[in-house]
């Protein structure tokens, strides 16, 4: 008897769990019982010693006190301070702790006016990075210490007119750069942990077309120059003390878990944006429909947009950079999908991969189905699908498809405020939640 409720429960269909859609704007999302709070169920298994890049940023990490500033938790956050001793010109020691959750991002900015002289410290793939440039060129001093680990790492900067050492825990890198003036003239502010749009990508260690790591995601505390700590900033963005360590989002742990999304009437035309901060190279993230579909999953670290038609016919955009656990870095990506007709477009971090899906029949269908974030219960959409592995991550989405696009050109900060962030949305099946943990 228990064999046949399970089966039972099992074939249940979308339209068993779909309440009756509300009054809202363009869609309404559909609620069972709520599960567990996250705080309630442990994130991560036994600590192994491999961390990013060999494994996913998030999700193998070692626990740590959570005091200090924490930044990252939403976009462009970062400290302005103005207190640098005049001394720091020409030599000085900074020193800080640094708990990053991210493999990438700006830790510490000063420069001069032109920004053709100035200290970075970033990081760069797990590792902490130097950089300066004292008026002969840019040096680059690279750490080997890898600190995405959960773990406060001890960072001391040294500098004396053209020399440099750069220090993380115990290991120590010096460099000398070519005869030069010995003072950097630093204009205020000085920037910890984010840096503002004006900045030149290049003297943080960053591409500006990825523009998803140009944010430091983590904690950073005991900031000090010359041993004298830098006091109160003078502007904040969006930072949070380190110990809010949960952040809004629809959480998908291991265990799997669903949130529906349905709208009003049938569409045609699909426009949806996703944001999603994953801890996991494989697994079903978005999908519609039961016999003809569409569906995002990742697989060994790659994207594929993938359309099935009722006749059989199938049609897949993809996008896999190396290396595997490039969209597991810790930070937010973004990904834009498109379907109309035989047109579709995958976006991901602005890298757009289009796909004409000619000779695909049965290419007209229509979108009646609820939309499906994470990996539902057999039944609810196509089998192909529910084949795929379990997504584990974070997701926020901006879904247009009922209205046919964006009314206008919209600014990012004012398009993430659009975003669906499920924080009231009761979550279906399993291991889903209303909040995501920021470690």
């Amino acid at each position: 008897k228990e064999e046949e409720k399970k089966e039972e429960k099992e074939g249940e269909t979308i339209e068993s769990e779909l309440e009756k859609p509300t009054p809202t704007p363009t869609t309404t999302t559909s609620t069972l019982a709520p599960q567990k709070q996250i705080d309630q169920i442990p994130l991560d298994g036994p600590v192994k010693e491999a961390f990013f890049p060999e494994t996913c940023a998030l999700g193998n990490r070692h626990t740590a006190s959570l005091d200090g500033y924490r930044f990252g938790v939403v976009p462009h956050t970062r400290l302005d301070f103005d207190t640098t001793p005049d001394s720091f010109d020409k030599a000085g020691t900074l020193t800080m702790e640094i708990r990053p959750d991210g493999a990438f991002g700006p830790i510490f900015y000063a420069a001069d006016a032109q920004q053709s002289d100035f200290i970075s410290v970033y990081l760069t793939g797990g590792t902490v990075a130097l950089a300066f440039n004292t008026g002969s060129g840019k040096m680059i001093l690279t750490s080997t210490v890898r600190v995405v680990d959960g773990r406060w790492h001890k960072i001391k900067i040294q500098r004396k007119g053209n020399y440099a050492q750069l220090g993380v825990d115990e290991e120590f890198i010096d460099g000398t750069g070519e005869q030069s003036t010995d003072s950097v003239d630093f204009t205020h502010p000085v920037y910890v942990g984010g840096v503002p749009n004006s900045t030149i990508m290049a003297n943080i260690g960053q591409e500006s077309t990825l523009k998803q790591r140009l944010d430091y995601m983590g904690c950073i505390k005991d900031l000090a120059i010359n041993g004298k700590s830098l006091g109160e900033p003078i502007h904040s963005e969006g930072v949070q003390k380190c110990s809010e360590d949960r952040e809004m989002g629809l959480y998908l742990g291991p265990k799997g878990g669903y949130a529906l999304v349905q709208h009003k009437e049938p569409f045609d035309t699909l426009i949806t944006e996703i944001l999603f901060r994953s801890r996991s190279t494989d697994g079903l993230i978005f999908s519609i429909g039961k016999v003809d579909y569409v569906g995002l999953f990742m697989k060994d670290g790659g994207l594929h947009f993938t359309l099935k038609t009722a006749q059989g016919d199938s049609c897949t955009a993809s996008y896999s950079p190396p290396p595997k656990t490039t969209f597991c870095d810790g930070h937010w990506h973004h990904i834009r999908l498109y379907r109309k007709k035989k047109l579709l477009t995958m976006a991901v971090d602005g890298n757009s991969n289009m796909k004409i899906c000619n000779d695909v029949k049965g290419i007209d269908f229509v979108f009646k189905d609820p939309i499906v974030i994470g990996k539902p219960l057999k039944n609810m959409v196509h089998d192909d699908l529910t084949k795929h592995e379990t997504f584990v991550g974070c997701i926020k989405m901006l879904d247009e498809s009922s209205k046919g696009g964006p009314s206008r050109k919209r600014r990012e900060e004012d398009k993430y405020a659009l975003y669906e962030t499920f924080h009231d949305v009761k979550t279906m099946s399993g291991d889903a939640h209303n909040k995501c943990p920021t470690s």
